[in-house]
């Protein structure tokens, strides 16, 4: 059946829109006003607060409904959390702050130092040589939360922190090289608009601090004049520039406006999702985590109570969760054990080699968009996979999760 393609309308696409500074340069506030400017005079904000509610200290002045996110800081929760803010209606989503996501406990950084912590152990040449395989096994589930964020209408502003990139002078006095976000460098090329604040002038945007610390394309310039503070007023002429309808007590959205798929309330509303979806989602994020992360994220807040739903609704699903936990937690402590004992034998030296095969296999797998090329590839190294199903039980379930992760994220078959 030919594709249709019709007259395009600027319209039915979401909006990302970074705020980056260090401490006490207005970002809180400037989202909570950007945020009032998307949504319209009565549409309803959510903030998910990384920082232990320190944005609620506004919330008489600017009223939102919050969800206060404790660590692990894993990619996924904030995926979850954000689809449920657009389905149960909000206006607009404000995430203060993003940056933990990237390097708070359990986020992106702290998955890549376990991961390498758990293979290596405090072995600083082998930590360097195996850094860039291992990206290819923590980085996925930040690449999906991203690839999820992108089908989302719902306006979404990002607060992000920021430091001081230097380099040492030809005297050692180090040289300022500007501000950066901490946040996955990739990240900039999905904003649509991104301003840097500075603490000699909070809440006013800074378009003089040096290449790459704003992207602000001419037809927004206007907006965010230099010297001004952030105003509702921006707000509601990107809300305009967009297309986004709703908000005169409603939850606005940038789409053709379809009836959201729940509205349980204040931001209570869950999609649905089967007890096999919940619990496979589940088993890919343990799998990047160490032994401590595991126990953390099942007590989490956010997971507790649906695990606890699966008892009753779907024991079976319960158990193959419960399972898979508790074996993977039992699997890194015994490594870790090997580890700290200082088991560096001929076993040790081949269980690297079969966890650089499986880092290749996985790698190759997350840059594959039809199914039968990961069967092909499964297939072409069936020997080497039967091997290791017998010898490396941990690394062979390692390989089928991403091989299963891989096939649900296709395209093609």
């Amino acid at each position: 059946m030919p594709v249709e393609f019709r007259p395009a309308v600027r319209r039915g696409f979401g909006l990302f829109i970074v705020l980056v500074g260090t401490s006490t340069t207005g970002k809180t506030v400037s989202a909570l006003r950007l945020a009032r400017g998307l949504a319209g005079p009565k549409g309803r904000i959510a903030v998910i607060d990384t920082e232990g509610g320190r944005t609620s200290h506004y919330a008489t002045e600017y009223p939102f409904d919050e969800l206060r996110m404790g660590a692990p800081f894993h990619p996924w929760l904030f995926s979850e959390a954000a689809r449920d803010a657009q389905e149960a209606g909000y206006g607009a989503l404000i995430i203060d702050n993003f940056s933990l996501e990237w390097m708070g406990e359990g986020g992106v950084l702290d998955m890549h130092e376990a991961e390498l912590t758990r293979r290596y152990g405090q072995d600083e040449r082998k930590r360097r040589a195996s850094s860039q395989a291992v990206w290819g096994v923590v980085k996925p589930p930040h690449k999906r939360m991203m690839t999820d964020l992108l089908q989302l209408t719902i306006p979404i502003i990002f607060c992000i922190r920021a430091e001081e990139k230097t380099k040492p002078g030809p005297d050692g006095k180090p040289i300022p090289l500007g501000w950066k976000p901490i946040q996955d460098a990739r990240f900039v090329y999905e904003w649509t608009v991104s301003l840097m604040l500075h603490p000699d002038t909070p809440g006013k945007p800074r378009y003089d601090l040096g290449a790459g610390t704003f992207k602000v394309q001419d037809q927004h310039r206007s907006f965010f004049p230099e010297g001004e503070f952030i105003s509702e007023e921006a707000g509601r002429k990107l809300r305009e520039w967009a297309g986004i309808v709703g908000g005169e007590g409603d939850g606005a959205t940038a789409a053709a406006a379809p009836a959201p798929a729940a509205t349980a309330g204040a931001g209570k509303a869950k999609r649905d999702i089967t007890p096999k979806q919940f619990v496979d989602q589940q088993i890919e994020i343990i799998g990047t985590l160490d032994a401590n992360g595991i126990r953390a994220h099942m007590a989490s807040p956010k997971i507790k109570p649906w695990v606890e739903r699966l008892t009753d609704a779907a024991p079976a699903e319960y158990e193959r969760l419960a399972t898979f936990a508790d074996q993977r937690i039992d699997l890194l402590e015994q490594a870790s054990n090997e580890i700290k004992q200082g088991v560096e034998d001929g076993s040790t030296a081949k269980t690297n080699g079969e966890i650089a095969f499986v880092d290749s296999l996985v790698e190759q797998i997350s840059n594959m968009n039809r199914i039968r090329d990961i069967d092909a590839l499964l297939q072409k190294n069936a020997d080497k996979v039967e091997r290791l199903i017998s010898e490396n039980p941990e690394e062979a379930a390692r390989l089928t999760a991403a091989a299963e992760a891989g096939r649900k994220a296709a395209k093609y078959p």
